[in-house]
Parts: C-alpha cells; structure tokens; sequence
C-alpha cells in the first residue's frame, strides 16, 4: 500500500477515535475501527470477481441483502398473509417486502414482473429500500432493460432520504462508469464520504469499511 493510501487510512482512524472521545456512550461504534483498519488491506485484496461486483456495482447490497433475505425466510411462514394484506392496501412496508419476496425468491417462486409491480408504488410512495431495490433491477435488466439512468435516480432519492446503501451504490457507478454512466472521480468520492458518515451515525460497520475502501481506491490513485 503506498504511503498516500496509509495516510488517507490514518486520517480516516484518526477521526474516528475522535468522535469516539467526544460520545463516549457510543461504545457500540469501538467495533468499527476494526474495519478502518480492514481498509489497510482491501486494495490489495481485491480480487477480479469483487472487483467485477464493485464495478457492476453491487458490492453495495452484498451486506444488506444477506441478512435480508435469512430473516424474511424466516419470518414468511408466520407473516406473509399480513405482509400480503399490507401491501394490498397500499402500505408501502408491505409493497416493499412482497417486492422483495418475489425478486428474490423468498417464500414464493421469483417473479420480476410481481417484483416491480409491488416495488414501484412503495418507491413512488419514498419508500428507500424499494427505491433501492428498484433501482438494482434495472441496474441488472432483471424483467426490464438494463437502465443504469433510472438506477441512479432512484438511488439519488434514497440518498436525498439518508440512506446510505444508496450512497455507496452511487458511489460505486461514478467510480467505474456503469452502461451510459461514464466515470466521474470527484462525484465518487463525495458519495463514498457521505455515506461513510452516515454509516457511522447507523452503525454499519460492513458499510463503513466499503465507502473507506472506495474513498481510498480513489484518492490513493493518479487523477
């Protein structure tokens, strides 16, 4: 790792243990400097088929997603007639989580057409995770064309809301360039430092360590 890389890192460390001095009652954050320090390694770690998820950009779902899926699994048999119901009456929780049980597979066999029908009104009623999950979908072509433009408004809306996952996914695409996205390096790394900061108000360490990481690839390398 090269000197700039190291510097970025220890600033980034150093900020941490900062606030963590100013809100000491926030012990539940000393986990994360785990994670700044994890960053050290990414650069050199990553492989091509990361690199090939981060460039598709969907490194941002991966920890989302995982435990996502596992807890609706879990909960289907008890839940999915109110989850149904809810979202019958328009109830954006429950769009979205029958959206997601039919993209996904969970409880019922995948269907993208189901997906988006349930999606789209909990997207349009500002519902974040439908926006994101909306916005995955036609990142990916899945039941549509591939429109990464429409992934990125949607992910800007969930952005505008404070959500994080789309921070880093926003990040990502103007890191690389996704379909009709060209790269934009500067536009990167203010979505990667936006959503490292509200990764730190919610917690998420996972995320945390992959806005440093992305903020590093960037600011480490030649403009």
């Amino acid at each position: 790792m090269s000197v700039a890389q190291l510097k970025a890192v220890g600033s980034a460390e150093a900020a941490f243990a900062a606030a963590m001095a100013e809100k000491p009652d926030r012990a539940d954050l000393a986990g994360m400097q785990l994670q700044l320090t994890a960053a050290r390694h990414y650069l050199d770690e990553l492989d091509d088929s990361v690199a090939a998820d981060v460039a598709a950009g969907k490194s941002a779902r991966l920890v989302e997603e995982i435990s996502l899926a596992d807890s609706l699994a879990e909960l289907w048999p008890a839940r999915n007639v109110a989850w149904r119901r809810s979202a019958d009456v328009g109830q954006p929780d429950g769009e979205w989580i029958m959206g997601h049980c039919f993209h996904k597979g969970v409880g019922v066999d995948v269907d993208y057409a189901r997906a988006m029908a349930y999606y789209r009104p909990a997207a349009e009623a500002g519902h974040v995770l439908a926006m994101n999950h909306l916005a995955y979908m036609y990142q990916d072509g899945e039941g549509v064309d591939v429109d990464v433009a429409a992934a990125v408004r949607l992910h800007e809306r969930a952005a505008e809301a404070g959500d994080p996952y789309a921070m880093l996914s926003l990040g990502e695409i103007c890191e690389f360039g996704v379909d009709t996205v060209a790269p934009d390096r500067e536009t990167a790394i203010a979505w990667y430092k936006q959503a490292a900061a509200r990764a730190v108000e919610l917690t998420e360490s996972g995320l945390l360590s992959k806005a440093i990481s992305g903020r590093l690839r960037l600011e480490s390398a030649e403009p």
